[in-house]
C-alpha cells in the first residue's frame, strides 16, 4: 500500500469468505484442506478527498485429491492485483470507451477517485484484461498504443510522423529515408523516452 501521508482515507474489510462450498477447480474435488493466508490490503474506489483501502484475508488452498493448490475467488478481488475489480474496471472503461491514454487515466483517476496508479501498471493491466473486457461489451480489442516508436522531422515544421510497432523496428530503422535530419524516438519499459537523432555533417570553413 502505498504511504498515506496527504488525505484522509478508510480501510474497509471484507468478511471472511464461507470455505465450506468450495470445489478444486482442476478436479471438482470437495476433500480441500486450508494450507495459507496472510492479511492484504489493496485499492478500491475512494472519492476525490478521501482515498479507500480493501483489507481482506487472501487464502490459499490444497486439494488432497489431485494436490493442487488455489486461491479462494472473490467478487470483488481479482487475485494477484494491487487494485479491486472495480479500479480495474473503471480503468477499462476509461480506455476503451472513452479512449483516454493510460497518462491522463493515472491523472483522473487521482482526481476523481484518489487512486494512485503508475502509468506502467495501466498498460499492463489494458493488455491483460483488455480482452476479457471488449469481449464482453462487443467491442474490438487492440492494444495500447502508446509503447510505440516513430521519427518526425527535425526541419522545424515536423512534416512527417510514423509510428511503428516493436516487430517492425529495425527494418524500417534501416530503410527509413527523409529529406531532412531526423529525430528517432522510442519509449523504454520504464516509461522514459529516450531519442537517437541523425548526425548532420557540416562544411566547415
Amino acid at each position: 500500500m502505498d504511504p498515506i501521508d496527504d488525505k484522509p482515507y478508510i480501510i474497509a474489510r471484507l468478511p471472511a469468505p464461507d470455505l465450506t462450498n468450495i470445489s478444486c477447480p482442476k478436479c471438482n474435488s470437495t476433500n480441500i484442506i486450508r494450507v495459507n493466508s496472510y492479511p492484504r490490503i489493496i485499492k478500491d474506489l475512494g472519492t476525490k478527498t478521501r482515498r479507500k483501502f480493501v483489507e481482506f484475508e487472501s487464502i490459499h488452498l490444497k486439494c488432497k485429491s489431485c494436490l493442487s493448490i488455489f486461491p479462494v475467488e472473490r467478487d470483488e478481488i481479482i487475485n494477484g492485483l494491487s487494485i479491486t475489480r472495480d479500479v480495474l474496471e473503471t480503468i477499462l472503461l476509461l480506455y476503451y470507451n472513452f479512449e483516454n491514454s493510460a497518462e491522463k487515466i493515472v491523472r483522473l483517476m487521482e482526481s476523481l477517485y484518489s487512486v494512485k496508479l503508475k502509468r506502467s501498471s495501466v498498460l499492463k493491466w489494458v493488455n491483460i484484461y483488455g480482452i476479457d473486457y471488449c469481449q464482453k461489451n462487443n467491442m474490438e480489442f487492440h492494444k495500447n498504443s502508446e509503447v510505440s516508436s516513430g521519427y518526425f522531422g527535425a526541419d522545424g515544421t515536423f512534416p512527417k510522423l510514423k509510428f511503428l510497432s516493436d516487430t517492425d523496428l529495425n527494418d524500417k530503422y534501416r530503410e527509413k529515408k527523409m529529406d531532412v535530419p531526423w529525430l528517432y524516438l522510442t519509449e523504454l519499459r520504464d516509461g522514459s523516452l529516450c531519442a537517437i537523432w541523425e548526425e548532420v555533417k557540416t562544411n566547415k570553413k
